[in-house]
């Protein structure tokens, strides 16, 4: 949403769908990706933030013979090794997740071998890389 509005795009609530089991429940993810479906406005592209979400709703949109991406565009998020598999290939958005580990580990160490208290903590944030394939390139 804050990337939406940085670019002066209006946020459209309607567009959003929860998965609060994080794409484990198949019912609640096939009832999410039909609503949107359904609406009189269709959006033209998913952006899916849960794997087990993007392999269901990849799963929903073949079944509905709606094409990906001449028909709906799809982007995943984490970029687990499963995205190979996807046809068309999958665009992603890429944690750092092996940085974010290491990072974090530096962190913790420094912490743990600290002489004194430590009180002044700080956050770091390492930023995403959004790898473009084939599910998010429309030739309208």
């Amino acid at each position: 949403m804050q990337a939406l509005e940085h670019n002066n795009i209006p946020v459209d609530k309607s567009l959003i769908r929860y998965c609060s089991h994080g794409g484990s429940n198949v019912e609640e993810v096939e009832n999410a990706v039909r609503e949107l479906l359904r609406l009189k406005k269709k959006p033209d592209a998913l952006v899916l933030l849960a794997d087990k979400i993007t392999t269901e709703t990849f799963s929903i949109l073949k079944r509905d013979n709606i094409r990906i991406p001449k028909d709906m565009g799809v982007i995943g998020f984490n970029n687990s090794k499963y995205t190979s598999l996807f046809a068309p290939a999958l665009s992603v958005i890429r944690q750092p997740a092996f940085e974010m580990g290491e990072k974090a580990a530096t962190l913790l160490l420094n912490l743990i071998e600290s002489k004194r208290a430590v009180t002044d903590f700080k956050l770091e944030s390492l930023a995403p890389e959004i790898i473009i394939r084939e599910s998010s390139q429309n030739n309208r």
